[in-house]
């Protein structure tokens, strides 16, 4: 009894391994060759996978055409070449034919005949992908009743599997199924496992390589350790082939919880792994940008520095400015542009940015500097102008007023003030700001003071002139009066000599009262002045008069320059006019005569435009002009011109296009030529004819006629490959009457269709 189980285990395994050897499975690799360009980069990818999942190992291979070769005879000799028990689909696209062939027992002439009997309603759809898949789920749906059918009597191989396959299930049929089921499941885990394992390969080994090579760039100088986060990335890629690798299909039996805790663990590497390579590549695009970043700050410090250098060294040259607190400034700013520069090169970009925002601070203070250093200078030139012109309009003053100076000197404020401008060009030199605006505040209260003493001054002298004009207006101009004033005016000349502030109003008071008493004497004279203001009414009237008349000669003078103005711009414009016209007309003769247009057939002459051009000139040049005319006749000559460029383009386009339409018939013509179709000689000598009367349009330029040929010349290839097709359908059911060759194809194309079979 103890060796039961013993025996049925025995009989379990060799059951197994004797069901399994006669499935061919091929060895890993491209199972499908498609020449024939039948299918997408995804749909070969489904296949393949559906070709490794099958029970008999599946081969497919388009091409564009045989060649004339029989379908049967071509697929038998691509069968040799692949491992026994292989099934070859081969598909033709030129022929429209699918064939099936192989050379293993379990898959009779029948079966083919039923299977390829579908695909040409999936071929007529377009859906070749969908037609091979259809194929083999209908062989593999015979697999299974194939083996008990194939053959009429039993080899001892078959037998000996049978009897082996009756024990186990007789002794231990729950055990039995319960391990099956899980070997299928473990193995379908697998496959998911390995396709899992592909996809990422595809996706990380592009980027890691190129993330590899900048690490290597940066000669380990980065900022934080990329080269780590790397070889930790590289040690998780190595782990998880590791686990892959150490699992193979079949699996043991009775390994099933390891199995399980390595797919598991596998899974939790490869989601490690995706998370690690994320993490490398966002650090790798945030150095990206910075490294953006850093070079365009470095452009712009080294610009913006490059500049304030230029200006200190032209200051130094022209100005004696205090200089070496800026030279200081500068030096600092160059030596952290060029660590940062350092830096970059070495690709360590966050401390090139640290170094690089550092240099644009400090340049940005060595600008104010200057800025407050020239409005120091600025405001010192200032102060030197005013006061120069405050000492000016003081001296101007006392000198067109005779003022006698009072105790309160004003030239002493303005000396004074002198004093202080060279304390605040020391304040400025040092770079004292305070210190300089305090002294500046107290130069101008100085040049106020000055000024006040003499406005003081001037107010009483003109108090006093105000007053006597006020009585000498009063009085008629005649000579006893002006003897009067004279003499009172002596009287009162005393009372200005030696005037101080002290004494001034007693003196002016003493003034006005001798003023007075001239004014009572003068009354009597006063109807003189009544003659002399209607004199001044008539002198006023005579000049409103030569003032209106002055006033309408303005307006006329101003619209005769109106005038001349609008005709200068008129002439202008049909001088454009004619230059437009001349420069269209030469651009649609060089043209023409450069690509042999037909320029003689256009609607306008080149000899008439050319002549309405040398009338205009003519006729510019010899005023006395008729502006009028001139526009007129310079709008049509621009139009005559515009059209003759539209015809020139016209033809030009009309003959590129010919020319292109005949090269590609002649193309076509070359192509099914070099595929054996030109041996219809009445065809060729239409077709060369045809060619020849559209190249003799075309160099006449007559493009309508070129086009109408060319049309003929595609009609004749097409009646030239419906004769060809209808040939080679032709040849190609003669052979198939003769081949007897295994297997069984079937065509999709409508070969009753009159002329040639109908395309998918």
């Amino acid at each position: 009894m103890k060796q039961k189980p013993i025996i049925a285990v025995f009989f379990a395994f060799l059951s197994i391994f004797l069901l399994s050897t006669p499935i061919g499975h091929a060895a890993p690799g491209d199972r499908i060759v498609d020449e024939g360009e039948f299918f997408t980069n995804q749909e070969i990818q489904e296949l393949q996978q559906l070709f490794n999942d099958q029970s008999y190992a599946y081969y497919l291979k388009t091409v564009p055409d045989l060649n004339g070769e029989n379908i049967a005879r071509f697929a038998d000799d691509e069968l040799r070449s692949l491992p026994q028990g292989a099934v070859l689909i081969v598909l033709a696209k030129e022929e429209q034919e699918i064939y099936i062939s192989t050379r293993n027992d379990r898959i009779d002439q029948r079966k083919i005949e039923e299977v390829t009997s579908s695909f040409p309603a999936y071929a007529q759809r377009g859906d070749f992908s969908g037609g091979v898949k259809e194929v083999v789920q209908q062989i593999e749906g015979s697999f299974f009743g194939s083996i008990f059918s194939s053959a009429s009597t039993f080899s001892k191989e078959t037998l000996f599997v049978i009897v082996g396959a009756i024990v186990v299930v007789l002794s231990f049929p729950v055990t039995l199924g319960h391990q099956v089921y899980h070997i299928i499941l473990e193995r379908r885990r697998f496959r998911d496992l390995s396709n899992k394992w592909a996809t990422l390969e595809q996706s990380l080994y592009a980027p890691y390589n190129e993330v590899d090579e900048r690490i290597k760039l940066s000669a380990g100088k980065t900022s934080e350790n990329l080269d780590a986060i790397k070889n930790g990335l590289w040690s998780l890629i190595e782990e998880v082939k590791a686990y892959r690798g150490s699992l193979h299909y079949p699996i043991r039996l009775f390994k099933r919880k390891q199995m399980k805790k390595m797919l598991k663990k596998i899974n939790s590497k490869l989601k490690e792994t995706k998370g690690r390579f994320n993490e490398l590549k966002a650090r790798i695009d945030e150095l990206k940008q910075l490294e953006k970043e850093v070079s365009a700050n470095l452009k712009q410090g080294k610009s913006r520095l490059q500049s304030i250098h230029q200006q200190v060294t032209s200051w130094q040259q022209e100005k004696e400015w205090p200089l070496q607190q800026l030279q200081h400034c500068y030096e600092e700013a160059n030596n952290l542009l060029e660590q940062a520069e350092k830096h970059d090169h070495s690709l360590d970009y966050v401390a090139s940015h640290h170094y690089a925002e550092k240099a644009e601070k400090q340049i940005n203070q060595l600008e104010k500097d200057i800025q407050t250093m020239a409005k120091h200078e600025e405001a010192v030139h200032t102060l030197e102008k005013i006061q120069q012109q405050v000492w000016t309009d003081i001296d101007q003053q006392v000198k067109d007023e005779n003022l006698l100076l009072p105790d309160a000197d004003p030239y002493q404020s303005v000396n004074d003030a002198v004093d202080y401008i060279a304390g605040i060009r020391e304040h400025f030199w040092q770079g004292d700001v305070p210190g300089f605006q305090e002294q500046y505040d107290q130069f101008q209260q100085l040049l106020q003071k000055g000024q006040r003493t003499v406005d003081q001054l001037l107010e009483l002298r003109d108090g006093t002139a105000v007053e006597m004009n006020q009585i000498r207006s009063t009085i008629p101009a005649t000579e006893e009066l002006d003897q009067l004033f004279a003499e009172q005016m002596e009287r009162l000349q005393p009372m200005f000599e030696g005037l101080h502030f002290d004494d001034l109003p007693n003196r002016y008071q003493k003034m006005i009262e001798h003023a007075h008493d001239i004014k009572k004497r003068l009354f009597t004279i006063e109807e003189d002045l009544a003659v002399n203001v209607q004199q001044y009414h008539r002198a006023g009237q005579r000049m409103n008069e030569a003032k209106q008349v002055f006033r309408q000669y303005k307006q006329e003078h101003r619209e005769c320059f109106g005038r001349y103005d609008q005709l200068q711009q008129q002439l202008s414009n049909i001088k454009q006019r004619v230059q437009t016209a001349a420069d269209n007309l030469n651009k649609s003769v060089k043209t023409a005569e450069a690509e042999q247009l037909p320029i003689a057939a256009a609607t306008v002459t080149v000899v008439d435009v050319q002549q309405q051009l040398n009338e205009i000139d003519v006729q510019i040049k010899q005023p006395p002009l008729n502006i009028h005319d001139l526009e007129t006749e310079s709008k049509q000559l621009e139009r005559d011109a515009l059209q003759l460029k539209r015809e020139v383009s016209q033809w030009r386009k009309q003959k590129k296009q010919a020319t292109a339409e005949l090269e590609k018939v002649q193309e076509s013509y070359r192509s099914f030529g070099m595929s054996g179709g030109l041996t219809m000689h009445s065809y060729r000598r239409d077709f060369k004819r045809s060619t020849d009367t559209v190249q003799i349009a075309i160099d006449n330029g007559s493009y309508a006629e070129a086009m109408a040929d060319i049309r003929h010349a595609k009609g004749i290839i097409r009646e030239m490959e419906k004769e060809y097709r209808r040939i080679q359908q032709q040849k190609q059911r003669d052979r198939l009457r003769n081949s007897s060759t295994k297997g069984a194809g079937a065509s999709w194309g409508n070969s009753n269709s009159k002329g040639g079979g109908a395309k998918w």
